[in-house]
């Protein structure tokens, strides 16, 4: 937990969305958003509306003087609490649908979810309080709808999959792999999620790793862990290694819990294969 120039705690997600610019000229919800984030090909508006409240209380009150900024924050705590009643409330839905809109942001990435048990003074007695709701926004996610970057116009599936997944798709995204991270991740749609993911588990394994897609994935991870062994620590002969296939298909949503950067001898012992 970071100090602003004032001395009190801030979260520093909201250090960091301070220097992301987003369209905000005639509306809270930036324009992009809603070509998107979307869901059975149509704007996902429930879901787009919480991540925008979302980004409200993230973005910090910034003062400047004499050059020096200084940050304040809108919540208390390290993180944002709410809860699905709260936007049940806002937004004039049902519990359940606030649920579910929750979940498609955490399953696309934008946010985390993480529920506490905590304590609180009930008149002259400690209460507790269980599965008490916070949640965050994902900067690497933010990051690819956040202007000035380059606009990179969403693509559809069959481009995608011209683009990423043919066998001589791999050659032709060596130039910018970070830009290709970004527009691999505007793909948002929980159809178009499907499709691709049932083009990739179709794709013989040694073919799918020669994929353009499992390139920018795997060079993503990499820089994520400043390309660096997590078993050894070496920054040499390095391969990504799945911890589980169970979200095949998937992997530029689940990257954080289903891959891991090792090198190759670390590679070797996992799977018992002599050197």
């Amino acid at each position: 937990m970071k100090k602003s120039e004032m001395g009190n705690k801030i979260n520093p997600v909201c250090i960091e969305l301070d220097k992301l610019q987003f369209d905000e000229k005639f509306s809270l919800i930036p324009y992009d958003w809603y070509p998107l984030i979307t869901r059975n090909g149509k704007s996902y508006l429930l879901a787009i509306s919480i991540l925008a409240d979302i980004m409200y209380w993230y973005r910090p009150i910034v003062k400047e003087s004499k050059g020096i900024k200084t940050y304040k924050q809108k919540f208390e705590g390290d993180k944002l609490q709410k809860n699905y009643n709260q936007y049940a409330k806002l937004f004039k839905q049902s519990k359940l649908s606030i649920k579910k809109a929750v979940d498609f942001l955490i399953k696309n990435g934008f946010i985390t979810r993480e529920f506490r048990n905590i304590s609180i003074w009930y008149g002259e007695s400690p209460m507790l309080l269980t599965n008490v709701m916070y949640l965050e926004p994902t900067l690497q996610k933010l990051k690819c709808l956040a202007k000035p970057t380059k606009i990179i116009n969403k693509i559809d599936v069959a481009t995608f999959i011209e683009k990423f997944l043919t066998q001589d798709a791999a050659n032709k995204q060596k130039a910018n792999l970070h830009l290709a991270w970004n527009e691999i991740n505007l793909i948002t749609d929980e159809e178009d999620l499907q499709k691709i993911a049932n083009y990739i588990q179709k794709l013989q394994y040694k073919i799918f790793l020669k994929t353009a897609y499992w390139r920018v994935v795997s060079h993503h991870v990499m820089h994520e862990n400043k390309y660096t062994c997590k078993s050894c620590g070496v920054q040499s002969n390095l391969v990504i290694h799945h911890l589980t296939y169970d979200n095949h298909g998937y992997e530029h949503l689940y990257w954080e819990k289903d891959l891991i950067c090792i090198c190759d001898v670390c590679h070797k012992k996992i799977h018992n294969i002599k050197a």
